[in-house]
């Protein structure tokens, strides 16, 4: 009896091995959505702390320069907060993008796989009518060899 074998396997194939790679991205991407919102975080703690020291300084009394050069501190840690926040914005963007480049990936394979059960479905139905045409045959010849015939 002939093995079942699916003429669109390496198609098949082909379309979970790139659902596979989609799902990898999207770890990647997850991953890196992780680290941005960390470092957003230690940037947020970082500045608070730096709050606190800066007006721990203004009662001690402040100089020109020390004005100045927190200014410039509290525009660095806002600016890199914001350029933070835009980047995990656009890395939301990027993983929603993906997700719905999985959602078509598993879908192509969902088709593979129902066509592929189509086709074992019609290959048993074929085995099965062999097999009943082979029984047949035995059982008429047995009754020809009874009948004398």
């Amino acid at each position: 009896m002939k093995k079942f074998r699916f003429r669109y396997e390496n198609i098949l194939k082909m379309r979970l091995d790139f659902e596979d790679d989609v799902k990898s991205r999207l770890k990647k991407l997850n991953h890196e959505l992780l680290e941005l919102e960390s470092d957003k975080e230690k940037l947020e703690n970082n500045y608070r702390h730096y709050k606190i020291e800066v007006s721990h300084m203004m009662e001690a009394g402040l100089k020109g320069y020390e004005v100045q050069r927190i200014n410039s501190f509290q525009t660095y840690y806002r600016s890199k907060i914001e350029e933070t926040e835009l980047e995990i914005k656009h890395m939301q963007r990027r993983i929603e993008d993906v997700k719905v480049e999985l959602m078509e990936a598993i879908k192509e394979r969902k088709i593979m796989e129902k066509i592929k059960e189509k086709d074992f479905k019609l290959y048993l139905e074929s085995v099965n009518a062999m097999e009943g045409k082979a029984t047949e045959e035995v059982v008429n010849f047995q009754n020809s060899r009874k009948s004398g015939g």
